[in-house]
């Protein structure tokens, strides 16, 4: 078994959001900004103040319960 672990990172960005737009507009928006972002921008807790980590098997994609 191969497992992939990842760590997840956090930020906020404020930016107007038009009733009508599509999900391949609003998918190139958040790329724009992610792209323009500074690594300092991140932060490695969540809203709680916790590390959030995501673990699955490679081979058949299922997801690994975490326990901490």
């Amino acid at each position: 078994m191969e497992i992939a672990i990842t760590k997840k990172v956090f930020t906020t960005v404020d930016f107007d959001v038009p009733d009508d737009v599509t999900d391949a507009e609003l998918s190139k928006k958040i790329k724009e900004l992610v792209e323009k972002m500074d690594l300092d921008d991140w932060d490695i807790y969540d809203w709680r103040g916790k590390e959030v980590y995501e673990a699955y098997d490679t081979y058949s994609g299922s997801e690994i319960e975490l326990d901490f």
